[in-house]
């Protein structure tokens, strides 16, 4: 008799250190959610201020190539562009041209939007290896850098670059350790880094080497569909540089 309760006073215990364990979960990914909204309220904040500020400046005269690109996409141009400069932001931005809204203002809020993203996806990609609190920290620490301040809201690549740059290495990072699948995400956020600024592409370097670091854990057909995928956005653009030029 003796034993058995033994055995149900164990049994218990071990029921109640897993309840405690799965609410100290769930409060962490509440807490976690929480801090995910309070950085996206926090880098809003900054942005809309940014831009205010920025609209009464004025665009520089890098923005005014992009803006010009930009028409020349929507086929608006004035006569003006300069395409050797990378085409998505322009292209993005034409298509508020497009739609009638013809203003710095679209390249504005679009560098804004990824200046927002690019915090986000850093503190997703801290909470790999630290607390909710640590990566909320890290990512503040980020979004209020004040190199990241004075190049968001100019209407240039350098944060949508960045923004693409942290997320590619995050599904890079998730692909190694969870699924290899994610690997169509890496290489494409990769792709679009690049062809939103071109020394960008250089992140295809820590990306390989990872990848060979970690190759016993990796499905290559993954990996192969992965570059496949990206591929697609490069070929396009090529096409259009070729007939453009």
């Amino acid at each position: 008799m003796k034993i058995f309760f033994k055995k149900v006073h164990k049994q218990i215990d071990i029921q109640f250190i897993r309840g405690i364990l799965m609410i100290n979960k769930v409060d962490d990914n509440k807490f976690s959610f929480l801090l995910v909204i309070l950085l996206t309220l926090i880098s809003t904040l900054i942005i809309y201020f940014r831009i205010i500020i920025q609209i009464e400046v004025g665009p520089i005269w890098d923005t005014f190539d992009f803006l010009s690109n930009a028409m020349f996409f929507a086929g608006q141009g004035s006569g003006y562009t300069d395409l050797t400069r990378p085409p998505l932001l322009p292209f993005l931005t034409s298509l508020f041209f497009s739609l009638g809204y013809i203003s710095e203002l679209p390249i504005f809020i679009l560098e804004g939007l990824f200046y927002i993203l690019g915090a986000v996806g850093l503190y997703f990609l801290l909470k790999i290896r630290f607390s909710s609190l640590e990566s909320f920290m890290g990512s503040l620490l980020f979004a209020t850098f004040p190199v990241v301040l004075f190049f968001t809201g100019l209407g240039l690549s350098d944060i949508p670059s960045v923004c693409f740059l942290i997320w590619a290495i995050y599904f890079t990072v998730l692909a190694v350790k969870k699924n290899s699948k994610l690997f169509y995400f890496s290489f494409l956020f990769a792709m679009l880094a690049f062809l939103t600024r071109y020394a960008a592409g250089l992140i295809i370097f820590p990306i390989l080497i990872y990848i060979i670091i970690n190759r016993k854990t990796i499905n290559y057909w993954n990996v192969v569909v992965g570059i496949i995928i990206s591929i697609i956005p490069l070929f396009l653009t090529l096409i259009f540089f070729f007939y453009t030029f």
